[in-house]
């Protein structure tokens, strides 16, 4: 009995082993299948508001930049590898690369998750090939982790210590690719720790793992440690300040569908039979984390990647032994998000839900001149005036608001502020970081550029920077969209009250008419009610302050709503693109708003 017990287990052990080489094997497939069409794809320089900080990326690494120094995003110093413009190939084959890593973890990991559906190989090549077409490789590395892990705690799998130290290594690699992947894909670090045996021995080697891996990794991208805690502290103070900066309010059948999509997929993980609290709480926590992902603005760069992360919830729900009608009312999520997933694919046409992709020949001697090609059509997009390019020379240069595109196109020498896209900085600590970063050097010159960013007024977007640039900066060269300014002396005087107004929801206030001074309002609103605001942290927002400047609509973060916000200028302000004045203002809200003035120097009398 013995010696058939032991060969039938020998035998299993070979078609066990038989089975990871051939997952292995086809990880790497799949992984390579990801390129066709697109061989290490990148985006097209072009003007755009993301595509700018993604070049904005690759000029800080060939610049040898410092995060946290030099400047600060929520992407690290391995940001550039998320999503290259083609603009370096040492960036793009990299990110190129991961891509293919990415996806092929993402393959085993579903693959894992659905090993007891006959055609677990077919699913779960389709579903890594759609939800890699949701993120950027970074998000689907994230998610290869997700899955695997979310799998591992449904099913009581005990995790090796070496698996664990492993992906903590990679947790640490994420973060500094991007905080926000980095730190969910620490929470699954977490998770699996709490939930092993030898609780402080996983956490000695998983915080071990991480610490020695994001020193080692942030040393070897040129970057200073005495400047970590700076990055760390800003980078998430751009994150935290996100949401009431950006988010939409108007709702679209998208969001509605996400909505659904969650509660029944909420509703499977709550009800399905033989599984623990801990996976529960896994999956309820990562479908909701998603779906306010995909609900806070839902844009190309925010639904595709929220959907992506319920599709690889749901997935996971698919492999564990659910009842029928719940397994069918799964499948039936995950088919119509992998249909939406679809959008941007090399299969099926983009639009306007996904950036436009764009693939050099890497190897190939068409690469510069493709590059030549994208550059030209850049520049007559942009269409800066030759007096304008003259004013920057040999001066180095800021873009204000956000093309960055514009320092690559004619080579400027780019000097980044702290927040290098304005529209980013989110808070009042980030304005006063850029204000502050804006005057301490009497030889930088601003380009900027009149355009504005959503329902957003484009002076009260950073009021502290936007009056620091009117109070210090002169234009030396402007064309009507683009302007060239230049330091010169403090014009501005002591502000100083003119009416102060308690006002009610819509009610117009009339507005003084500048002379020789700036007029500004200052508002305190009262706050939105305490359902809001629950309502919010699920990404659905209402009642989001806006203003309404002479019948024009603007959305207002409310933390910048205490201003100043500029609303009248004299007349020929160049700085301010010739600003018209307002004559009247109201709020959706009520609330106390002050009208103050300050004063400001004749230029010409300086």
């Amino acid at each position: 009995m013995g010696e058939p017990e032991g060969t039938e287990t020998a035998a299993r052990a070979r078609r066990d082993q038989l089975s990871r080489s051939a997952i292995v094997f086809l990880a790497v497939l799949v992984g390579v299948l990801e390129q066709v069409g697109r061989f290490m794809p990148a985006q097209r320089p072009r003007r755009h508001l993301d595509i700018s900080w993604m070049m904005g990326l690759d000029l800080a690494r060939e610049e040898g930049f410092k995060h946290g120094t030099d400047f600060v995003f929520t992407y690290g110093p391995w940001g550039f590898l998320a999503s290259p413009t083609g603009i370096d190939l040492a960036s793009q084959v990299a990110s190129g690369t991961m891509r293919m890593i990415a996806v092929g973890l993402l393959f085993a990991a579903l693959a894992d998750t659905l090993r007891s559906w006959r055609l677990r190989v077919v699913v779960a090549s389709a579903l890594a090939l759609l939800i890699s077409n949701g993120g950027q490789p970074d998000w689907t590395l994230m998610l290869a982790i997700m899955v695997w892990t979310l799998t591992c705690v449904s099913r009581g799998v005990r995790v090796p210590l070496w698996a664990l130290a492993l992906v903590a290594a990679v947790a640490a690699f994420l973060f500094q690719v991007k905080l926000t992947v980095g730190l969910i894909t620490l929470v699954m670090v977490a998770l699996l720790v709490i939930l092993h045996r030898r609780r402080v021995t996983a956490l000695a080697a998983s915080t071990g793992s991480f610490a020695v891996a994001f020193v080692l990794l942030w040393v070897l991208a040129g970057q200073s440690l005495t400047a970590l805690p700076r990055w760390l502290r800003l980078g998430w103070e751009i994150v935290a300040g996100y949401g009431d900066a950006m988010a939409y309010c108007d709702a679209n059948i998208l969001m509605i569908f996400m909505v659904l999509a969650v509660l029944v997929a909420a509703v499977t993980t709550v009800t399905a039979r033989g599984l623990g609290c801990p996976a529960r709480l896994g999956l309820l926590g990562a479908l909701l984390f998603f779906a306010k992902l995909a609900l806070s603005l839902p844009d190309g760069g925010h639904l595709l990647p929220g959907y992506a992360g319920v599709a690889a919830v749901v997935t996971v729900l698919l492999g564990l032994h659910l009842p029928r009608p719940a397994r069918w009312g799964s499948g039936g999520i995950l088919v119509c998000l992998s249909l939406l997933l679809s959008i941007g694919s090399p299969v099926i046409p983009a639009r306007d839900t996904s950036i436009e992709p764009f693939t050099t020949d890497t190897w190939g001697e068409g690469r510069a001149d493709r590059l030549s090609s994208a550059r030209a059509e850049l520049i007559a997009d942009l269409d800066v005036s030759a007096p304008v390019l003259a004013a920057l020379e040999n001066h180095p240069v800021s873009v204000d608001p956000w093309e960055i595109s514009a320092v690559w196109a004619y080579d400027l020498e780019w000097r980044p502020l702290p927040v290098f896209q304005q529209y980013s900085a989110y808070t009042p600590r980030l304005d006063a970081e850029n204000a502050a970063a804006l005057l301490s050097d009497p030889e930088r010159r601003v380009l900027r550029e009149r355009v504005a960013d959503h329902d957003h007024n484009p002076v009260w977007v950073t009021p502290a920077y936007t009056l620091a640039l009117v109070c210090n900066f002169e234009a030396v060269a402007t064309d009507g969209e683009w302007a060239a300014l230049a330091r010169g002396v403090d014009r501005c005087g002591e502000e100083r009250g003119v009416s102060t107004h308690e006002v009610e929801a819509d009610e117009e206030v009339t507005l003084e008419a500048p002379d020789s001074s700036l007029i500004a309002v200052r508002f305190v609103p009262q706050p939105r009610s305490l359902g809001d605001r629950l309502l919010g942290v699920t990404g659905v927002q209402r009642n989001l302050l806006h203003a309404t400047l002479d019948g024009e609509r603007y959305r207002v973060p409310e933390v910048f709503v205490a201003g100043p916000l500029i609303v009248g200028a004299p007349e020929g302000e160049a700085v301010l693109f010739d600003l018209s004045a307002a004559t009247r203002i109201s709020f959706d809200r009520a609330g106390l708003l002050e009208i103050v003035e300050i004063p400001l120097a004749d230029r010409e009398s300086e």
